[in-house]
């Protein structure tokens, strides 16, 4: 499976019909950045992402406006927006990523879906000492379908908070195509930077 991690700028553009994975900022260890200062972008593209993460509302209004701006990317077809699941999601129910939907302004054509992909038994930490190398093919083992939407056909933009391997997005998708999806974009807030030592042997 071929794919590339493209960082996409206001002026660049989205391809719904590649296999790449998209994404608004890159992120680092707060080791790296805590001491630099504020207005540097390393830092606040890493504090926006863990303000994110924690479901600070405040920052949701910068990733909104990076997605809303890709918005003409997507055409007049319909698109389903859904949430790749975290570690321990065996539900439907909502995480920071689904609330973030709620922010969105969107067009009639897309539907945030709450819970259309969750987990059949919670995983262990991907950063934990325990999970062993990251496969997509454990993701893909752990995924169910949990919303009774149809995705027969359907068009489906996935979002993930930040991507390092690429693993839940990759895995994300061809567990959707396998089902019958029509296309799946892909697309992370942040992609994870220069920790080479732990990524080293990660797909990009």
């Amino acid at each position: 499976m071929d794919y590339l991690a493209k960082y996409l700028s206001s002026n660049d553009k989205i391809d719904i019909n590649s296999s790449d994975l998209y994404y608004f900022v890159n992120y680092y260890q707060w080791n790296k950045v805590k001491d630099l200062p504020k207005t540097d972008r390393k830092y606040l593209n890493t504090t926006r992402i863990l303000n994110f993460k924690k479901g600070y509302k405040d920052c949701y209004g910068y990733f909104a406006k990076c997605f809303i701006s890709h918005i003409k990317d997507f055409g007049n077809e319909e698109w389903i927006l859904c949430s790749v699941p975290g570690h321990a999601q065996t539900s439907a129910s909502p995480n920071h990523m689904d609330n973030f939907f709620k922010f969105l302004y969107l067009p009639n054509n897309m539907h945030p879906t709450i819970g259309l992909i969750i987990r059949e038994k919670v995983m262990l930490e991907k950063h934990g000492a325990n999970y062993g190398k990251r496969t997509v093919q454990k993701d893909i083992d752990s995924f169910k379908i949990g919303n009774t939407r149809n995705i027969q056909g359907q068009n489906i933009i996935i979002f993930d908070d930040i991507t390092t391997s690429g693993c839940s997005l990759v895995a994300s998708r061809q567990f959707l195509m396998d089902r019958g999806a029509k296309k799946v974009v892909c697309i992370a807030l942040g992609k994870t930077v220069e920790d080479y030592d732990y990524y080293e042997d990660f797909l990009f």
